[in-house]
C-alpha cells in the first residue's frame, strides 16, 4: 500500500512539473488576399485556453505540452482547424488563411457607425460586399458590383455610367463615400450620373451600404442611403525586422463590349512601413444588347444589335502609404486618380437628337491625409481621427446636333477641401462618437461654341454653372451606443448642418449679374434599437432623419437636360427633408441566414423638375430645336414605403440556395402622381457550390415591369412609352484556384440572350455575355 502511494505522488508530482512547463503558440491569421483579419478567435477546446488576433492579424498564446487542435474562426469566414504537437518547444503556425464562408453578411462595418461594429449591433439596414465577392461578380465597374444586392438597384444612362437607386432615392440622394472621404460635391445633379464608375472597383477591399437616412453621421444627401467603398490596405510584418513586398496582375475579357481591361499592382512593407500602388487599363467597345425581346419599343436602335457608339477607354492610377510607428499610432497618405476619354451619351444618338454628345473629359482626382490615435492609456477618448482631403470633379460635355450646327463644349471643374476631426468614447456601456466636418468647394466653369465651317469659337457669358461659385458645409456630430445589457443596444444622434453659398447670375431684367448669397441649416436626429431574442434571432428598428441642402446643379444650373427640355436656374428653394422609420426581423445561424425589413420613409418640400419660363417663354428654341423650358422646384409631399428580404440557406457543407426581393412605392401627394424613376420590384434567386479552390454558381436576376411613371417620366425618352418591360435574366459563373498564385473566373451572363433595360437606363443591358478574369499573385 505505501508502495502504490508512493508510485502515485511521484505520478503527480510529475504531472505538476510538466503542467508547470508551458510553451509558446504564435502565428498571424489572413483572409485570402492576404489581408490581416483582427478579432479573429484562436482556441484549444480541449483544454478552454485561446486568445484573439491582434490588428495586424498576430497572435501569440502560451499551452501546457500536449497534442492539441487549433481552431481559428471569424464572423464571414469557414473555421479553420489545425493539428499542433506542443511537446518539446514553442510552435510558430506561420500565416493561417481563412476562406470566406458562403455567407453574405461580413464580420464588421463602418460606416453606419464611423467606428468598427459587429454587424449584429448595427440598428440600420446594410450591405457588405467584400473583396473576393466583388470579384466573383465579374463587375465591370463599381456600380455594376452593387447589382445584385438587395434593396439596391442600378441605373445606366450610357456604357459608362451607373448610379445606384436605393429605397426609390438616387443620384445626389445617395451620398458617396471613399474610405469615408465624401465624393458628393455641389454640382452632382438630381438626373442620375456616371460618378460611382469614377471609383475604380479593382483597387477596392469591401463596399459598405446603409439603406436609409445616415444624415446624422454623413450630413446632407444621406436620403436614400450611403455607400463606402473602401480601397486596399497593403499588411504589415509582425515577425520579421525584414522588407517583404508582393505584386498582383488581373485582366478581363467581355464579349458583348470585346472589353479588355487589366491592372498591376505592387506593395513594399516592413514592421512599421508600407508603400502600394495600382495601375488599371481599360477599353470598351460598342456595346451588344440581347437579341429575344417581344417589346418592339426596346428594338428601335438603327445599328442592329450593336449600340454604337456606347464604347469608351480609360485608366485609373492610385497609391498608398502607411506608416504606423507603434500600435497607437497610424498615417495614411492615399492618392486616386480617374479618367474616362470620349464616353457617349448613347440615348441622344438612340434618338436623334444628335450626332455628337460625349463625356469628355470626365476626370476625378482624390487625395487624402489621415492619422488616427488609439491610446493604450486615456481617460478622455479611445481613439481619435483626422482627416484633410481634396476631391477634383472635372466633367466636360462636347454637343453637336447636325453636321453643319454649331459645336457646344462645356467645361466644369469643382474642387472640393475637406477636413474633419471625429473621437470615440468608451464611458461604462456607452460607446461615443462625435466630431465635426467641412467641405468647400471652389467651382469653375465655362462654355464655348464652335462653327463647324469656319471654325469660329465663340466664348459664352457663362457655363452650365456660374464659374467661380462657392459652396461650403460645415457639420457637427454625436452619436451614443448604449449598450444596457448583453440583448439590448439602444443608439441615439444629433447633427447641427450649415451651408452657405455664393454665385452670380444674370438678373431678370437682364441688366446683367447679380450676387446671390444663401444660407441653410438643418438639425437632424435619430434613434435606433437592436434587441437579440436568441443567439440566433434579433428585432432592430430605427427612426431617422435626412436631408439634403440645395446644391448649385438645383438653383443654378443652365442648360439641355434630360429629354427635349432645357434647365434654368431657381434660386428660391429650401432644404428636402426626411423623416424615415425602419424595422428589421434577422435570423443567422451557422446554416440560415435572413433577413425582412420593411420601411416608410415621409418627405417635405421635395425638389422636382417641373414646369417653367425663360425670357418669359415656356420653351427654348436652339439650333432649330423646340425645348421645354424646366427648373427644380420644391413641390410639397411625398412617401416612399416597401420591403427588402434576403436568405441565405446552406443545404449541404459544399452547397448553398439565396434569394433576395426588394419592393418600394412612392407617391407624391401634392401632386398626386408617382415619385419619378421609381424602381420597380426585383430580386435574384440562385444556387452556389464550393470546395476549397472550386466553385459554380447560377442564379436568376429578375424585376417587374415599371408603369407608374410621374410627368417628368413621361419627358423622358429613356423610358419606353408606357413603362419599362419587366424581365428575367440567368447567369452561370465558376472559379478555381491554381495552387495559391493564379485564379481564373468565368461567366456567361443572360444565357438566354435576352433584350431588356433596366428602368431609367438609357442603353439596353448587354445580351449574351462570355466573360473571363484571371488574376496572378506573387
Amino acid at each position: 500500500m505505501i508502495y502504490i502511494r508512493s508510485i502515485f505522488a511521484l505520478l503527480l508530482c510529475l504531472s505538476v512539473g510538466l503542467m508547470a512547463d508551458t510553451y509558446n503558440i504564435s502565428g498571424r491569421v489572413l483572409d485570402n488576399r492576404g489581408e490581416p483579419i483582427s478579432d479573429a478567435q484562436i482556441s484549444i477546446p480541449k483544454i478552454k485556453a485561446g486568445t484573439f488576433s491582434r490588428k495586424d492579424g498576430s497572435f501569440s498564446f502560451d499551452v501546457p505540452p500536449g497534442n492539441y487542435t487549433l481552431h481559428v474562426e471569424f464572423v464571414g469566414f469557414k473555421l479553420r482547424k489545425s493539428k499542433l504537437s506542443v511537446l518539446t518547444q514553442a510552435i510558430e503556425t506561420g500565416d493561417i488563411i481563412l476562406e470566406p464562408s458562403t455567407v453574405e453578411l461580413g464580420e464588421y462595418v463602418v460606416t453606419a457607425s464611423r467606428s468598427r461594429k459587429a454587424v449584429e449591433d448595427i440598428p440600420t439596414a446594410i450591405n457588405l460586399i467584400e473583396s473576393v465577392a466583388i470579384k466573383e461578380r465579374q463587375a465591370k465597374t463599381s456600380a455594376e458590383a452593387l447589382r445584385e444586392e438587395t434593396g439596391v438597384f442600378v441605373q445606366k444612362t450610357n456604357h459608362g455610367g451607373g448610379s445606384a437607386i436605393i429605397r426609390g432615392f438616387s443620384s445626389n440622394r445617395i451620398l458617396i463615400l471613399v474610405d469615408g472621404i465624401r465624393l458628393n460635391n455641389s454640382t452632382y445633379r438630381l438626373g442620375n450620373h456616371q460618378y460611382l464608375t469614377t471609383v475604380d472597383h479593382n483597387m477596392l477591399n469591401r463596399i459598405e451600404i446603409v439603406r436609409g437616412p445616415t444624415s446624422v453621421l454623413y450630413g446632407s444627401d444621406a436620403i436614400g442611403g450611403t455607400i463606402n467603398l473602401v480601397t486596399q490596405q497593403p499588411s504589415l510584418l509582425t515577425d520579421s525586422d525584414g522588407i517583404s513586398y508582393n505584386a498582383q496582375l488581373s485582366g478581363r475579357y467581355a464579349s458583348a463590349d470585346g472589353e479588355n481591361s487589366g491592372r498591376a499592382q505592387a506593395s513594399v512593407y516592413n514592421r512599421s512601413f508600407s508603400l502600394s500602388g495600382g495601375f488599371s487599363l481599360k477599353e470598351f467597345g460598342d456595346l451588344r444588347r440581347g437579341g429575344n425581346s417581344d417589346n418592339p419599343l426596346l428594338e428601335n436602335s438603327t445599328n442592329g444589335l450593336k449600340q454604337s457608339p456606347s464604347g469608351f477607354s480609360g485608366y485609373d492610377a492610385d497609391a498608398k502609404l502607411v506608416w504606423q510607428p507603434n500600435s497607437e499610432h497610424n498615417i495614411v497618405l492615399a492618392w486616386q486618380h480617374a479618367e474616362q476619354e470620349e464616353v457617349p451619351r448613347y440615348d441622344k444618338y438612340e434618338s436623334g437628337s444628335n450626332i455628337t454628345w460625349l463625356y469628355d473629359p470626365q476626370i476625378r482626382t482624390l487625395g487624402y491625409l489621415k492619422y488616427t490615435h488609439e491610446p493604450e492609456n486615456s481617460s478622455w477618448f479611445s481613439a481619435s481621427n483626422v482627416s484633410l482631403s481634396f476631391n477634383r470633379q472635372q466633367e466636360g460635355r462636347i454637343t453637336q446636333k447636325t453636321a453643319e450646327s454649331i459645336i457646344e463644349t462645356e467645361n466644369d471643374d469643382t474642387k472640393t477641401f475637406g477636413s474633419s476631426l471625429q473621437l470615440t468614447s468608451n464611458i461604462g456601456r456607452h460607446v461615443l462618437n462625435y466630431g465635426l466636418e467641412s467641405y468647400n468647394d471652389q467651382v469653375e466653369s465655362g462654355s464655348f461654341d464652335t462653327d463647324p465651317l469656319s471654325n469660329a469659337i465663340t466664348v459664352n457669358s457663362r457655363g452650365r454653372y456660374p464659374d467661380d461659385a462657392r459652396y461650403n458645409s460645415l457639420g457637427y456630430f454625436v452619436q451614443d451606443e448604449w449598450y444596457p445589457s448583453d440583448r439590448v443596444l439602444l443608439v441615439g444622434g444629433l447633427r447641427y448642418s450649415s451651408f452657405n453659398t455664393e454665385f452670380d447670375v444674370a438678373d431678370a431684367a437682364g441688366n446683367g449679374l447679380q450676387t446671390i448669397k444663401q444660407n441653410f441649416n438643418s438639425l437632424t436626429g435619430n434613434v435606433g434599437l437592436v434587441y437579440k431574442f436568441t443567439g440566433s434571432w434579433s428585432v432592430s428598428m430605427n427612426a431617422g432623419q435626412g436631408f439634403r441642402a440645395p446644391n448649385l446643379s438645383d438653383l443654378a444650373k443652365l442648360g439641355e437636360s434630360k429629354g427635349d427640355t432645357y434647365e434654368v436656374p431657381n434660386t428660391d428653394l429650401e432644404p428636402e427633408k426626411i423623416v424615415s422609420f425602419d424595422a428589421s426581423l434577422r435570423h443567422q445561424n451557422g446554416r440560415i441566414r435572413g433577413e425582412l425589413t420593411g420601411f416608410y420613409s415621409g418627405i417635405s418640400d421635395l425638389l422636382s423638375s417641373v414646369d417653367a419660363t425663360f425670357n418669359g417663354s415656356p420653351n427654348f428654341i436652339t439650333g432649330g430645336d423646340t425645348l421645354k423650358v424646366k427648373q427644380k422646384a420644391n413641390t410639397g409631399e411625398a412617401y416612399v414605403a416597401g420591403f427588402e428580404t434576403s436568405l441565405r440557406a446552406e443545404i449541404t457543407p459544399d452547397i448553398s440556395s439565396y434569394a433576395s426581393l426588394s419592393f418600394s412605392y412612392g407617391q407624391n401627394t401634392t401632386l398626386d402622381e408617382p415619385i419619378g424613376k421609381m424602381p420597380p420590384m426585383f430580386g435574384r434567386l440562385g444556387l452556389r457550390w464550393q470546395q476549397k479552390r472550386y466553385w459554380l454558381d447560377g442564379f436568376l436576376r429578375f424585376a417587374a415591369e415599371q408603369d407608374r411613371l410621374s410627368a417628368d417620366d413621361l419627358d423622358d425618352d429613356r423610358i419606353p412609352e408606357g413603362g419599362t418591360p419587366g424581365w428575367q435574366i440567368v447567369t452561370l459563373r465558376a472559379g478555381f484556384d491554381l495552387l495559391d498564385q493564379l485564379s481564373i473566373r468565368t461567366a456567361l451572363e443572360n444565357i438566354l440572350d435576352v433584350n431588356y433595360r433596366e428602368h431609367a437606363s438609357g442603353i439596353n443591358a448587354p445580351g449574351r455575355n462570355f466573360i473571363v478574369s484571371f488574376e496572378l499573385r506573387r
